[in-house]
């Protein structure tokens, strides 16, 4: 505030100067009314002894229009900054006021001032005294936009060259002043915000949401024209508009949910749906959360050196602050993954995994890192078969079984507790290496053909996770393999539907463990993949499998459970998923996997062998 109390006060002075300039010219001159008079005397003085005396006129004085127009708008732009100056003087004494002193008084209790304090800040929000700011600023921009005007119209009568100059290179000011103003329009983010963004913000916002209220409440007015006809009577309080009212009330935050929900109702949703629409809409973006495209940019080109030695933070950014579907984050991983420094500090991170949070960590890590493309990347990949993604990952490959071996201590511990976050993070991260090798073509398997070191590196993750109990691979069929390394080694067949099918019973097991409790392991991938991607649950729309085996007893243990069947023979969308505590993720998901057995074969072994038991 004393920076705008002090230009306000420099600006006006200038503009005095010029003003008493241009008073002149809307005055009459001195000189000339002086000159005037002498030729009126001289006239009379030479026609005194003449016997008629013709009359002299003397034209009054008139400013020109130009002098006028000068004079005003200056006058306008030193009110304008005089003003800016006191609201500024006045804003600075009321915040200061409401604000009090930094540090409680030593008579009050820390409890009491925080009230205070909180009182204040509602107050200063509710009547607008936040705002003021960007009213002084407004007045001193108008302020310079007179005075501007002025100057070119002051200039124009005595030089064409100097006021052009001044009026081109004004203009070329005000184009640049509006775009600034009309960007954050289009981008929240954008710094670039003026007084004038403000106004934008209220007519652009405001018309969109008024149209959209005229729109909503013609709808509601059809529909309860229909209903009145369908049931027989007139109910006038269904024309009520005070609800579509309210919505001018925040126009911003109105158009973000009128779009969506007039979508709704013209594509005739339900109302459960609409209620979900609505909601979706009220909550924050991803971006409003997450750290991605130019904040990302910015972390990485001035803190990329600090963060790689830094395990905690690439785990925490992994695990809380970074989406996949999120601009610029796929380039970050990349460009880490193709440097040989980097990737050898990046083994850092999976080492010393002391909670479930790190253990979670770690893993989204990895899997960001293997799954991250771009364009450039892309290209490389099908020129080396996959063996430029895996060509500095083996510094992270030959640390992670004892990684793997205290993700499982971890992981037990998780399931105690009930927390299935941990086997969800593993489950997504094998669906993602799963994906990874079904990017590589054929089956490479000495060191000269393109894509042995991807498929090397694939195999050693995977057999790592397998090797540790807690994390091992669940059968579904008694002919599923024992071992994943002779699954992986076997290029006969394609080793990714068994993998896929029986990664999903795996989690669904731990999930089941835990009382089918609500968390991530409903959308596993969500964030942690590339946009387009499949998830993990959606492994069916891939692979084609038959029901060729028996089930497993760890199959017919889950599916044994009262709720597993139920929840499995229900319809998609059927009620009892809800009243079963089960959502549609599970039930797909266990209708999916159910398809690749055969049950009837299991519950013929169970028989004979109670048969042979009595």
């Amino acid at each position: 505030m004393n920076r705008s109390v002090n230009f306000a006060g420099l600006f006006a002075t200038t503009v005095a100067i010029f003003l008493i300039t241009s008073y002149k010219s809307i005055s009459p001159d001195t000189g000339v009314q002086r000159l005037d008079t002498l030729a009126l005397l001289a006239q009379a003085v030479l026609t005194s002894n003449a016997t008629t005396m013709s009359a002299i006129d003397v034209e009054p004085f008139r400013p020109t229009p130009t002098a006028i127009a000068v004079s005003a708008l200056w006058s306008l732009s030193v009110v304008f900054s005089l003003l800016s100056a006191l609201l500024a003087m006045m804003t600075q004494d009321w915040l200061s006021g409401s604000m009090g002193m930094d540090t409680p008084p030593m008579a009050e209790s820390l409890e009491r001032y925080a009230l205070n304090c909180l009182q204040s800040y509602a107050a200063i929000t509710h009547y607008g005294v936040d705002q003021l700011a960007t009213c002084v600023i407004g007045l001193m921009h108008s302020a310079v936009v007179l005075f501007l005007v002025g100057l070119s119209l002051f200039l124009a009568p005595l030089h064409c060259i100097p006021a052009i100059l001044v009026a081109a290179f004004s203009a070329v000011a005000a184009v640049l002043y509006v775009v600034a103003s009309v960007i954050p329009l289009f981008d929240p983010k954008c710094p670039y915000r003026t007084p004038l963004s403000l106004i934008l913000f209220g007519v652009f916002y405001g018309t969109v949401t008024f149209v959209a209220c005229v729109m909503l409440y013609f709808i509601n007015v059809v529909d309860a024209v229909g209903s009145w006809i369908a049931n027989k009577k007139v109910a006038f309080r269904d024309l009520d508009p005070r609800e579509v009212i309210a919505f001018l009330g925040d126009p911003v935050l109105s158009a973000r949910v009128l779009r969506p929900l007039l979508g709704g109702i013209m594509s005739h949703k339900s109302s459960e749906e609409l209620g979900f629409i609505v909601d979706h809409a009220l909550d924050l973006p991803y971006g409003g959360k997450l750290v991605a495209g130019r904040e990302l940019s910015y972390l990485s080109a001035r803190a990329r050196a600090q963060m790689v030695k830094s395990p905690g933070t690439l785990r925490y950014f992994a695990r809380c602050l970074l989406s996949m579907e999120q601009d610029g984050v796929s380039d970050f991983f990349v460009n880490l993954r193709n440097s040989k420094a980097i990737m050898i500090k990046l083994a850092r991170v999976f080492d010393r995994v002391n909670s479930v949070d790190a253990a979670v960590g770690s893993i989204r890590f990895l899997q960001m890192l293997v799954s991250a493309e771009n364009s450039a990347d892309n290209l490389s990949q099908s020129h080396t078969n996959q063996d430029a993604r895996w060509k500095y990952m083996p510094f992270i490959v030959s640390v992670f079984p004892s990684f793997a071996e205290q993700v499982g201590e971890r992981g037990a511990e998780a399931l105690l507790k009930g927390d299935t976050t941990l086997h969800t993070a593993v489950a997504s991260l094998r669906w993602t290496l799963i994906g990874e090798l079904g990017q590589i073509q054929g089956c490479p398997c000495t060191p000269d053909h393109a894509g042995f070191q991807a498929r090397l590196n694939v195999h050693s993750l995977l057999t790592a996770l397998d090797a540790v109990s807690n994390l091992r691979l669940l059968k579904a069929s008694v002919d599923d393999h024992e071992d994943i390394g002779s699954l992986l080694q076997d290029c006969s067949s394609d080793p990714r539907p068994e993998l896929a099918y029986r990664n999903a019973l795996t989690l669904l097991d731990a999930v089941h463990r835990c009382n089918w409790r609500a968390g991530d392991w409903e959308r596993p991938d969500a964030r942690y993949m590339p946009r387009g991607r499949l998830g993990m649950w959606e492994w069916r729309k891939l692979f084609e499998v038959q029901a060729r085996g028996v089930a497993s007893e760890c199959m017919t243990s889950l599916f044994d459970a009262e709720c597993v069947k139920a929840t499995a023979d229900a319809k998609p969308g059927s009620a009892i998923l809800g009243t079963l505590g089960l959502g549609t993720v599970a039930g797909q998901a266990l209708r999916d996997l159910r398809s690749t057995v055969n049950f009837e074969g299991a519950n013929r072994t169970k028989s004979s062998n109670g048969s042979a038991v009595r």
